[in-house]
């Protein structure tokens, strides 16, 4: 995978189906350094995730929300415009959200 210079082997990232993703969504995000810091630090500390990205337009958002929640995805990065979105989705806020 090579983006901006930067690249990071995927070879070297064993991915199985016990494999957990997390991802950041956003418009844009696909410019985004994440993935390729976030996957080599996982590589590196031998966590077995993998950290993609997904850009998708705004009208989109509720349905991509919803569908990372059901397909089980393990975390979430969430970048304007969609923060407000995604605290409005929620199912549960915890007390620091709530304060926001």
């Amino acid at each position: 995978m090579q983006q901006n210079n930067i690249t990071f082997d995927m070879q070297q990232h064993n991915i199985t189906s016990k494999t957990k993703l997390v991802a950041l969504m956003g418009n844009p995000a696909k410019h985004s350094l994440s993935p390729i810091i976030q996957n080599r630090f996982m590589a590196d500390n031998d966590i077995n995730a993998v950290y993609l990205t997904f850009e998708f337009p705004e009208k989109r958002f509720e349905t991509a929300f919803i569908g990372a929640r059901d397909l089980g995805i393990h975390g979430l990065n969430i970048t304007m415009p969609y923060k407000e979105k995604a605290f409005e989705s929620v199912d549960e806020l915890d007390e620091t959200a709530e304060l926001i």
